[in-house]
């Protein structure tokens, strides 16, 4: 009788690199989800609008930007904090300022 001893020695590396960037589509999806009146939601939209014209500026007003996301905290802080991601992404740093 012959014994055979079969070693596996496997090692797997794997990296991964993965980006998620935040569509303004989304957002608008994440507000129509959030529990609050229609009005307010409504509301918070006219503000993700001009949040999106201030990003798409040449000069965005990052003030402003911080206004807005303020208001839009009180209704959904999952919103506010992608309108944040979505500032950074573009490279506009309004974390800092806040």
């Amino acid at each position: 009788m012959q014994i055979i001893k079969i070693e596996n020695n496997q090692s797997q590396s794997q990296n991964q690199r993965q980006e998620q960037y935040v569509k303004i589509e989304e957002i608008y999806e994440d507000v129509d989800r959030a529990m609050a009146p229609k009005e307010k939601k409504e509301t918070v939209k006219e503000y993700i609008k001009e949040f999106k014209n201030e990003l798409e500026s040449e000069s965005p007003d990052k003030n402003r930007m911080i206004e807005i996301i303020s208001f839009v905290r009180d209704t959904s802080t999952q919103v506010a904090s992608k309108l944040g991601i979505m500032a950074l992404q573009r490279g506009i740093d309004i974390i800092g300022s806040m």
